[in-house]
């Protein structure tokens, strides 16, 4: 078994960059199929926000579950779909959980800091 990439670096926020911009697109197609524009600043905010929302996600079950989907190929097609239905929820909460994920790159950064100077 390969070793879990685990790492949030800069391709780790140009990947998730790219994928916020899908999910923007998908979230104001929806919005725009129901006359609501009210939701554009929303889903702008959401979209700069959602890697740091990710965050907490990924490192509890997102990287071992991107893994499973790349090796497993009978069930890959349903964990796949839950896999994008998940981070669309991610994407439209982002505003609430992205606190939560900058606050985990900042106790990290503290703490590799501290162990470095110690």
């Amino acid at each position: 078994m390969s070793k879990i990439k685990r790492t949030i670096d800069k391709e780790y926020f140009r990947k998730a960059y790219l994928f916020g911009i899908f999910l923007a697109i998908v979230a104001l197609l929806i919005f725009y199929l129901s006359k609501d524009t009210n939701y554009v600043p929303l889903i702008i905010v959401s979209f700069v926000l959602y890697p740091f929302a990710r965050i907490p996600y990924d490192l509890l079950l997102g990287f071992r579950v991107r893994q499973w989907i790349e090796q497993e190929s009978v069930i890959s097609l349903f964990l796949n779909q839950l896999h994008y239905i998940i981070h669309f929820v991610i994407f439209l909460f982002s505003f609430f959980l992205a606190p939560l994920g900058i606050l985990l790159l900042v106790i990290r950064t503290i703490y590799r800091w501290l162990r470095k100077t110690t």
